[in-house]
C-alpha cells in the first residue's frame, strides 16, 4: 500500500535531467515523438505523462512556506490525489488556461487559505523577486504525510510560463509501469536506450521509485526483515511450547502406556495416540488465535471506516459552509 502510494505521488519511473534535482526550472528538456516513442517502446513501460516543476515561495494569509508546483496535461492519471480529494476541486486544465493551483491540507493550514481563496506565488529571479496570483481550487490530503506536502499541483501550461518555456519544453516524463517490482530494471533499461538510441542534445537519466525515496523503501524493507525475524521465533516458541506440552502428555500417561504395553500393543499405535492428541490441541489453539486475530482485524477495519465516514461528513459540512458563506 505505501508503495503504491509513493508511485501514484512520484511515478513509478521518472526521466529528467540529471541537473534538475535542485533547480528544475533551469534544466528543461525537450518534448519530441522520437523521444515518447523511445521510452513507450520500452517493455514494462505502460504509459508517460509530462510534467514541469518550478519552485517557488507561496503565501497566504498567514504565513509564507516553501512549494513545489507540478504542472501537468489533462490526460494525467490524477485519481489517486483526486481520491483524497477534501475540498474544492482539480485544476481545470482542458480549454483555456487557469490560474488555479491545488495545494495539501499541510501546506493550506500552514499558510491560510482554502479553497476559493486567492494565494501569491513568489517567484525569485535575479535576485529579484516577482509575483503571481493564483486561485486555489482545492485541498487534498497528502498521501505520504509531510513528505510531498510541499507539492502543488497545476495546469503544466502555468508552469511553463512561469518559467519563461516554450510549449515543447518540460521538466521530464512520470512514467507508469505494468509491474511495479521491475521498475528498476525498466529504468535500468531505459538509460542504456537512451545512451545508445537517443539522437537529442538533452541530458536525460531515469530514476526509479525507490531511487527517488530511499529512505521509504529502505524502511519497508526493515520491516519485512523484522517480520522474518518475528515470524521464526514464533515458530521456534511454539515448537517448544509443543514439545513440552507432548511431553507433560506422556509424563502423566505413564501407567496408562504401561498397561498398554503390558497388553501387547505396540510403540508405533501409542505414538499415533499421543501424536492424535497433539494435534487435536494444536487445531483448537489455531482455532482460537486465528478467531481472536480476525476478530481484531474486523474491529480495525470498521474503525477505519468510521474514521472515512467522520471525513466525509466533515468535507460535506466544509463544502456547505464554503457554500453558504459564497
Amino acid at each position: 500500500q505505501i508503495s503504491s502510494l509513493v508511485s501514484g505521488v512520484a511515478a513509478d519511473v521518472t526521466i529528467s535531467s540529471p541537473y534538475s534535482h535542485r533547480q528544475p526550472e533551469s534544466h528543461p528538456i525537450t518534448d519530441s515523438e522520437a523521444l515518447r516513442k523511445l521510452i513507450t517502446s520500452t517493455e514494462n513501460i505502460a504509459s508517460i505523462e509530462p510534467y514541469a516543476l518550478r519552485n517557488a515561495i507561496v503565501r497566504g494569509e498567514s504565513g509564507a512556506e516553501g512549494v513545489l508546483l507540478k504542472g501537468v496535461e489533462s490526460a494525467a492519471d490524477l485519481s489517486l490525489i483526486e481520491s483524497r480529494l477534501e475540498s474544492g476541486a482539480m485544476p481545470q486544465m482542458e480549454g483555456a488556461r487557469r490560474k488555479e493551483v491545488l495545494l495539501s491540507r499541510d501546506l493550506a493550514q500552514k499558510i491560510g487559505a482554502k479553497s476559493g481563496s486567492r494565494i501569491e506565488i513568489v517567484l525569485i529571479e535575479d535576485d529579484s523577486p516577482r509575483r503571481e496570483v493564483f486561485k486555489v481550487c482545492g485541498i487534498y490530503r497528502s498521501a505520504l504525510g509531510e513528505t510531498g506536502a510541499e507539492l502543488a499541483l497545476t495546469d503544466i501550461r502555468n508552469v511553463q510560463k512561469l518559467n519563461g518555456w516554450e510549449s515543447s519544453q518540460i521538466s521530464g516524463y512520470a512514467c507508469r509501469v505494468v509491474d511495479t517490482d521491475l521498475a528498476s530494471q525498466s529504468a535500468d533499461i531505459i538509460n542504456l536506450r537512451l545512451m545508445h538510441e537517443y539522437e537529442g542534445e538533452d541530458s536525460l537519466y531515469a530514476r526509479s521509485a525507490e531511487e527517488q525515496f530511499p529512505v521509504i523503501f529502505g524502511w519497508l524493507e526493515t520491516h519485512d526483515v523484522n517480520a522474518t525475524v518475528i515470524i521464526v521465533i514464533m515458530l521456534v516458541v511454539a515448537i517448544f511450547n509443543m514439545v513440552t506440552a507432548l511431553l507433560i502428555l506422556v509424563l502423566e500417561r505413564t501407567r496408562m502406556v504401561g498397561i498398554l504395553k503390558s497388553m501387547g500393543m505396540q510403540n508405533s499405535t501409542i505414538r499415533q495416540i499421543f501424536t492424535h492428541r497433539a494435534l487435536h490441541i494444536i487445531a483448537v489453539g489455531t482455532a482460537i488465535g486465528n478467531a481472536v486475530a480476525v476478530g481484531l482485524l474486523l474491529l480495525q477495519r470498521d474503525r477505519n471506516c468510521l474514521m472515512k465516514k467522520s471525513r466525509h461528513i466533515q468535507t460535506s459540512q466544509n463544502l456547505f459552509r464554503i457554500t453558504a458563506e459564497w
